[in-house]
This record gives C-alpha cells, structure tokens and sequence, in this order.
C-alpha cells in the first residue's frame, strides 16, 4: 500500500495517529458479495460505498447512527438542517474543521437505508465536495470528498447529473493520476457509478480521457497491483 500524502499541518489532528497504520481490506468481503449481488440485479450501476466497507484513508471510521432503539428515524427536514450546519461549520472554519464537515456528510450518504443524496444536494454540497478534490495538500480531504461524491452518483441519474454539472468528471480523471492508490481506487469507483448510468454519461467520461485514464492507473505491471484496484478496474 502506498504512503498517504498528508501536510505538515494536517499530521498535528488528534485523529491522524489512529488509522494511518490501517490497511485497505474491510472492504473486499464486502465488495464480492456486492458485486454477486448486483449481477442477479438489471442495474448496471453501484449502490452507495457504505461506511463499514471502505475504511481506506478515512481517519475515523467510526459508523455513523443516526437513530437509536426507540427513535423515529430523521426526517428530510431533519437531515436538511443537518447538512446545513455542516456547511456553516465548513466556510467559517480552519482545514480540521473543513475535514471534520467533509467527513459528516460523507458519513452521512454512506447510510445503508435511504441516505439523503436528494438533502445534501439542496444545500449546496455537492459543488463544494468537488473543489476539494483538487486539494493536493491534503490527500485524506480529497479522499473523503471524492467517497461522498461517489455515493451521490449512486442514486438516481438527476443526483448523477449534479455530480456532472459540478465539474467532478475531468477532476476524477485527473485523480487517476493519484500517486496513491486508494485515490486512484475511489476514482474508478465514482467514474463506473457516473458511467453505469447510461451511454450518455458513459460517452462525457470516454470524451474527457477517462476510458485511457482507467488503462494508465493501472500502470505497466498490473498484475503486481493490489487485487481491489483492479476489480474497479475491470468493472468500471
């Protein structure tokens, strides 16, 4: 596994030391059984990264519950205001608390049962988590953001289509240049779910270098690359 990139900054959180030792694999039990399942499925397209399948860079991976025994289950509104708030936090606050905010809402759309794309679209997020993946200074932002806009891309094709409209193709594509492969992985992940929305998604990707982009990640010994990289690979 290839060594994160992280600022000089960003190695001074309270997090950071918890997870960095972590390796990428709680996710590929996970993904085989997904990937059975989606071929007994008639769509082509992924359901959302949950929260227990893909700890990889994120620095704390602790499930998010948004209810206990007993509670009613959040409404639109409720997650609405939520998001809100986390958007607040987010344009008045330093780097921590722009990852700490990035990190909610990915937390947030990786709920198993109905995650709220439909809410973190009306607020604005969606065009604020793609400028964050060209945070090269922080590679842990940029994986949480790319994570959060791979679950929106895994609803309905209007929520693909915000991802689209917000620029995040051509910034997907630049990350398959990633010399980290956990980047290089979410990239793949979000560019199969914009493109296993239909041909005409899948054409905005193939016009914008994806289709090579998705060849070169691989580089000229795939066979020594770690197994999960190149099933995204194969399937996107």
């Amino acid at each position: 596994v290839e060594a994160l990139v992280i600022s000089p900054r960003l190695q001074t959180y309270k997090h950071l030391g918890k997870t960095l030792g972590d390796a990428v694999s709680m996710r590929v039990d996970q993904e085989n059984k997904d990937r059975h399942q989606r071929r007994l499925s008639d769509t082509n397209k992924r359901r959302h990264v949950a929260e227990e399948e893909k700890p990889a860079l994120a620095l704390d991976n602790t499930a998010l519950s948004t209810k206990t025994p007993g509670e009613i289950y959040p409404t639109d509104e409720d997650f609405t205001e939520r998001f809100k708030n986390i958007v607040e936090r987010i344009n008045g606050g330093d780097h921590e608390a722009i990852l700490d905010g990035v990190r909610e809402i990915r937390r947030l759309l990786s709920i198993e049962s109905r995650p709220p794309i439909a809410e973190a679209i009306k607020t604005g997020i969606v065009p604020m988590l793609t400028q964050f993946l060209d945070s090269d200074d922080s590679t842990v932002l940029q994986f949480e953001a790319a994570w959060a806009l791979t679950n929106v891309a895994s609803g309905t094709s209007e929520h693909t289509k915000t991802v689209i409209n917000a620029g995040a193709i051509p910034k997907f594509v630049k990350m398959l240049q990633s010399g980290v492969a956990d980047l290089r992985e979410q990239a793949i992940w979000a560019l199969g779910n914009i493109s296993g929305d239909g041909p005409e998604f899948r054409d905005l990707i193939i016009a914008e270098g994806g289709l090579q982009g998705i060849v070169a990640s691989l580089g000229p010994r795939p066979r020594e690359l770690r197994i999960t990289l190149v099933r995204q690979a194969a399937w996107a």
